[in-house]
């Protein structure tokens, strides 16, 4: 949490409308995370918005946040700027015991906010199949687009 309540400004910045495109995702396939930022302040300002992943259930333990996304948008005041993130399912894949790079179903939590620490919008998706070795085909970036409203 930034002292004060400001991000990388002189400003405040609300988070809201977090929409997540659909339900479920296939294993290599995308879904879309869109977050409504508003500029609540009374001068322009910067904010990072980032996007964390946890997955629930795994045979391997996962970090309860993982960063998956992030980007820095300049707001004028009063102003809302939508945000989307591209995850591909493909960024999910990790290690398993037997060390090969893997995707396993199951359900994912998304946070998204300003910090790790500070998260203000959060949802869910299930990765749909059956567990996938993706070594040929890993994924490590989301594809960000903007939206002013």
């Amino acid at each position: 949490m930034y002292p004060f309540g400001f991000g990388l400004s002189y400003t405040e910045f609300e988070f809201s409308n977090l929409r997540i495109d659909s339900p479920s995702a296939s294993i290599g396939g995308e879904i879309a995370v869109r977050v409504d930022v508003t500029n609540i302040g009374e001068r322009a300002g910067d904010e990072v918005v980032q996007l964390y992943t946890h997955q629930y259930t795994s045979s391997v333990t996962h970090p309860v946040k993982e960063l998956k996304g992030f980007q820095r948008v300049t707001i004028e005041p009063q102003q809302t700027r939508t945000i989307t993130f591209c995850l591909k399912v493909n960024q999910f894949g990790f290690y398993d015991q037997a060390q090969n790079f893997v995707i396993e179903p199951g359900a994912v939590e998304v946070m998204v906010g300003s910090s790790s620490q500070d998260i203000h919008c959060t949802g869910q998706f299930d990765i749909v199949g059956i567990k996938t070795d993706i070594y040929a085909t890993k994924a490590f970036f989301s594809d960000l687009k903007l939206r002013l409203i």
